[in-house]
């Protein structure tokens, strides 16, 4: 499924990134954040959006809710990333449009809102989420300060584990982006911390 990666990082730098990183999946590059609107009531025929990450650094899938049954949300008709058992953020979203793709298939073009909740499974016919709590998350932060005086920090809360690798190096990448604004020369120092 194709999926949505937001920050400030331009379509080239995002291909170029994920063929680094051996990602084997359709990104497409949009502006902006998300996880920061209210959480949008989640009804059969409304949007559902799937996370592996949220917060500076979003990486999401958006489909269409099937049907709601207390707690429980069933959406897409398809599979997100087909894992059987899921560890993905749930949010309701808001469509901006349907982008026609007449080569992988049209799609939404969304913004998801705060975590409402889990994907617990992730099937072939379809996506489920449980609303309530949303999954662990390792947090991916970072603070860049130019010699000029910019600065930033950048906060990415990863659910998907297994794609922590990339999804941590497209956070700084985009974040540095933001500050430095432009690619040119001189040094850089990092420090990594885990908890």
């Amino acid at each position: 499924m194709p999926m949505s990666v937001s920050g400030s990082l331009g379509q080239h730098r995002l291909d170029r990134l994920a063929e680094r990183a051996g990602v084997q999946r359709t990104l497409t590059a949009r502006g902006g954040r998300s996880g920061a609107a209210a959480p949008p009531d989640l009804m059969a025929g409304g949007n559902l959006a799937a996370s592996l990450s949220y917060g500076n650094i979003t990486a999401a899938g958006i489909g269409t809710v099937t049907a709601v049954c207390g707690t429980r949300v069933v959406g897409f008709g398809h599979p997100m990333l087909w894992s059987g058992r899921s560890d993905l953020t749930m949010h309701g979203a808001d469509a901006v449009f349907v982008q026609r793709d007449t080569t992988f298939g049209s799609f939404k073009v969304a913004n998801p809102s705060a975590p409402v909740g889990a994907i617990v499974q992730d099937r072939l016919a379809a996506i489920t989420g449980l609303l309530g709590d949303a999954p662990a998350t390792t947090s991916v932060r970072s603070t860049m300060v130019s010699s000029e005086g910019g600065s930033r920090t950048g906060r990415t809360a990863v659910s998907h584990t297994a794609q922590l690798p990339f999804l941590t190096a497209t956070h700084v990448l985009s974040n540095a982006d933001v500050v430095f604004d432009g690619i040119r020369g001189g040094t850089a120092a990092s420090a990594g911390r885990s908890r």
